[in-house]
């Protein structure tokens, strides 16, 4: 199946199923509180890294790095996209009809909610480890633009100083961090994007043992395919510029689009992987179309 089949059958799924726009009201509310927490809680976070700036009589610490309400709201939203996935995955699978509210919630009790909670915080820490490489290339960047050119509350007639900034290592060494970052946290991302997919099926066939074991075969069934995926997530750039643009607030009408269509690019993936649930130790590496 390819990228435009995929969008042209989720598309006609969003249509015809009741309550898709419900269904993720709940993570995106949360994003949009944690958007207006994060900028109420501005420097007021848990300073984990600081530097202290004197120039021209004026004495500013910089807050690089803070650990702010965010951490955790991005942590019950990811859950909260896994189980609204769980429900994509029967609707796509023609088991489910009508979706809601409530379906959220659904799977977050009971015997699942140890096993989606762990899968989804071992692979939050996984994709964190991923991006620290540019958490620590923005923080050097900032040092450098605040060591040499951007000073808050300067004094009138104050001159900012541009000769220094792209001399200085720490602006060189934050770029390749930076760059190194986001690459890897890309590769990373991709590899494990088919984890809460899998984990829904794993849980319904009663087969879940380890988050590690999601984790190989996620990456597995994404080898060969993340060129693909990526493609996939670009041709939604548009909609990412909305949803930007709208504070968020668009996110009800394109996660339901969204992520059904990642529902159904695993179901493509698993079609092609006839051994993903077998008891085999190796995949039949799926080709991209």
């Amino acid at each position: 199946m390819s990228n435009r089949d995929i969008r042209a059958k989720a598309t006609a799924i969003r249509e015809s199923t009741d309550g898709m726009m419900t269904l993720f009201l709940a993570p995106v509310l949360i994003m949009v509180l944690s958007d207006i927490l994060d900028r109420m809680w501005g420097q007021a976070g848990i300073v984990l890294w600081g530097n202290t700036v004197v120039k021209n009589g004026v004495t500013r610490t910089i807050h690089y790095i803070s650990l702010g309400p965010s951490s955790l709201f991005d942590f019950l939203v990811q859950c909260l996209l896994v189980t609204a996935c769980f429900q994509l995955i029967r609707v796509v699978r023609n088991e489910k009809s009508i979706v809601s509210f409530k379906d959220c919630f659904s799977l977050l009790d009971g015997k699942n909610f140890l096993p989606i909670v762990v899968t989804i915080l071992l692979k939050q820490i996984f994709l964190y480890v991923a991006a620290f490489p540019t958490t620590v290339g923005v923080a050097l960047i900032l040092l450098s633009f605040y060591n040499s050119i951007f000073i808050l509350e300067a004094p009138v007639g104050y001159s900012p100083d541009f000769s220094s900034l792209f001399n200085l290592t720490n602006l060189y060494l934050g770029l390749i961090l930076m760059l190194v970052g986001i690459v890897l946290n890309l590769y990373i991302n991709y590899g494990l994007s088919q984890v809460s997919f899998l984990l829904y099926d794993y849980l319904d066939k009663d087969m879940y043992t380890s988050p590690f074991k999601i984790f190989k075969q996620s990456w597995q069934l994404m080898s060969g395919n993340k060129w693909r995926r990526f493609l996939l997530d670009l041709s939604f750039i548009g909609w990412f510029i909305g949803v930007i643009l709208t504070l968020g607030l668009l996110r009800l009408y394109v996660f339901p689009y969204y992520w059904t269509c990642q529902a159904l690019f695993y179901e493509d993936l698993i079609a092609k992987n006839p051994l993903v649930f077998s008891d085999e130790k190796t995949l039949v590496t799926s080709t991209p179309t």
